[in-house]
């Protein structure tokens, strides 16, 4: 009897410990991810026998959770924390799972360096010869003017201020209103119209827990003197010790934090960024891990030097939503704006026509969980096509994934274009004079891909690539940012160009040209499809979805690849992945051999040795 007793309370003791998610475990299979690019954790779940009892408290030290009795200026944020959605259905759910009171609006100047002290515990890199142009470049975005010297505004201009109010009109600096909450379509966002804008003075911090909505045709800028406004996508600063409390395990400290998840964490604007685990709290190790509780709410940090509030000037735990959101409609400028810490993405728009991101500030980006343990997170991406999209003077840096990219899913014939745009046509885009650093991948042309019915792995996408302009970019250092650190991401990236496998045989004025590529980690390209599809001419081996014949796609064919410039050293994979072929360089003579298989006439190749 007593040892049915023992085996019915060790049964209970197991259920109850696997029911509170404390060490990662999940109790159900997300649906998997539909991008293959995405990363996936290796770690293991902790056994349940090292499970660690923490609900109890013997710190003498009490402080009241952000988010519970404490009135926060967030308010209470409530969601179901649903992993298993592919990034549509997350950017559709934003506004229905993250419920606020208001909208938190700091004031005051926040930090616009490149300051990564830690890389030297990451990826050791070769030295970079593009520094002074892009120091050139960075200034130029972060010294532009405010959005009326570049836009023409047609209809009403709306002024946000952290010294508002939101009963003011808002059509006047001097009755501004204060916080973004007014931008609901339920409040005041439903008045707006094509032709309005929206400006932001500047110095202000904005931080979401639930992503802009943006109107079609609207404008969104700046106003104002100092740093541009800012948009954080991490409720507080947690530098302050009353949000934490000390657990019963050594040197790891706790916050109740509502949010679907954290999955980024900076300390003092970068110089440490922190390692998210799903293994739980006996994982953290170090300063900066950290292990997100979503089922209690409960962040986990470790900290060896005292209470983590006290530590650090600054601590941004970044949540899983999105800064600016749009689906199907037009004409939406983003200008001027610095958006920081979120998890999912920046500016994440879906099938949005005559768009432009301009003279914007976007840094670390991304690290959500998109399914299961694949992590993502792009800073500027158009999903799922469009026509016309310009990004054009942005410095993009410190992003988990890509830094901009249009990218889509194919789509069955049969529900294509039913929502009457483009669906899977990709027309009338510009990446122009961007800066973009420390991403896994720089630029990323990507859309779903169909098999191609030979029993290969080797696929093509039928998305139409029309006019797409590529030109006068710096990429540098892709894939030594801080999703590259031990222990962040298991398949490490570092590509300025990536294209995977897909072949384009609907693709026409397609041009790369006049960009500055300094440094990879992995390829400076990687396009790993197979020559069948540049040199077959059997009709049968082209024939594809829907019984159309695709055209043949040559070595370069419709893509215009010309006049860049080209620094690269010893490095993971030492070249460019090119055509299913791995191909490495070893000095000056093979790196300008790999160059100029792929650029014709490319203007400087240099073999870079530390």
């Amino acid at each position: 009897m007593k040892r049915l007793l023992a085996l019915l309370l060790t049964i209970c003791i197991l259920a109850m410990c696997c029911g509170c998610d404390l060490f990662g475990g999940n109790s159900s299979k997300p649906a998997s991810s539909s991008k293959p690019d995405s990363s996936t954790q290796s770690e293991e779940e902790t056994p349940a026998d090292e499970i660690i009892d923490d609900s109890s408290d013997n710190s003498s030290t009490k402080t009241t959770p952000a988010g519970a009795s404490k009135k926060t200026k967030t308010g209470t944020v409530e969601t179901d924390g649903d992993f298993g959605k592919s990034p549509l259905d997350l950017q559709e759910d934003e506004s229905e799972s993250l419920k606020t009171k208001d909208q938190t609006v700091e004031w005051g100047t926040s930090v616009s360096t490149l300051d990564t002290p830690w890389d030297k515990e990451t990826l050791p890199h070769p030295k970079t010869s593009s520094d002074a142009e892009a120091t050139a470049m960075r200034n130029k975005v972060l010294n532009s003017g405010n959005t009326e010297e570049y836009y023409t505004i047609t209809g009403t201009k709306y002024y946000i201020s952290p010294k508002g109010n939101d009963a003011n009109d808002g059509k006047s600096p001097a009755t501004a209103f204060r916080t973004t909450d007014v931008l609901a379509a339920s409040k005041f966002g439903s008045n707006l119209k094509p032709g309005d804008a929206v400006l932001f003075e500047r110095g202000g911090v904005w931080r979401l827990t639930e992503g802009v909505k943006c109107a079609d045709g609207v404008i969104y800028g700046s106003y104002g003197t100092g740093e541009k406004p800012a948009f954080y996508g991490s409720a507080e600063n947690y530098a302050d010790k009353k949000y934490w409390t000390a657990s019963n395990l050594k040197n790891v400290w706790k916050a109740e934090i509502k949010a679907i998840d954290i999955a980024i964490m900076v300390f003092d604007h970068g110089d440490i960024v922190g390692v998210k685990t799903k293994n739980g709290l006996l994982a953290l190790a170090k300063n900066g891990d950290y292990y997100y509780n979503r089922l209690t709410s409960t962040l986990y940090i470790f900290c060896d030097k005292g209470n983590p509030g006290k530590v650090y000037k600054d601590i941004e735990a970044g949540a899983h939503i999105s800064a600016f959101n749009a689906s199907y409609k037009s004409g939406i400028k983003l200008d001027n704006l610095k958006i920081k810490y979120f998890a999912h993405m920046a500016v994440n728009f879906h099938s949005v026509d005559d768009s432009a991101v301009t003279n914007c500030e976007t840094g670390f980006i991304g690290g959500a969980y998109q399914s299961d343990t694949t992590r993502y997170g792009n800073a500027i991406q158009m999903w799922q096509g469009c026509d016309g999209h310009i990004v054009e003077n942005c410095w993009v840096y410190q992003v988990y994934d890509t830094g901009i990219s249009p990218q889509g899913n194919a789509i069955k014939p049969e529900v294509r274009n039913k929502q009457g745009t483009h669906e899977e046509d990709y027309k009338n885009i510009t990446y122009r004079g961007n800066l973009i650093e420390y991403c896994a991948m720089s630029i990323e042309i990507w859309h779903g891909n169909h098999d191609d019915g030979l029993g290969g792995s080797w696929e093509y996408t039928d998305g139409v690539f029309e006019n797409i302009h590529i030109d006068h970019n710096i990429s540098r250092l892709a894939g030594y940012g801080w999703s590259s650190m031990p222990g962040q991401r298991p398949d490490p990236h570092g590509e300025h160009l990536i294209f995977y496998k897909h072949v384009f045989p609907f693709a026409s004025e397609f041009y790369i040209e006049d960009n500055i590529f300094d440094i990879a980690y992995c390829w400076i390209c990687r396009w790993d499809f197979n020559d069948r599809y540049a040199e077959d001419t059997n009709d049968a081996t082209r024939k594809k979805i829907d019984g159309v014949i695709c055209p043949i796609v040559n070595k370069l064919g419709v893509f215009t690849i010309r006049n860049n410039t080209y620094y690269h050293g010893e490095s993971r994979n030492n070249g460019i992945n090119w055509y299913g072929t791995q191909k490495t360089g070893s000095g000056q003579a093979t790196l300008e051999s790999l160059v100029g298989a792929f650029d014709a006439s490319p203007t400087k190749v240099v073999w870079v040795t530390s």
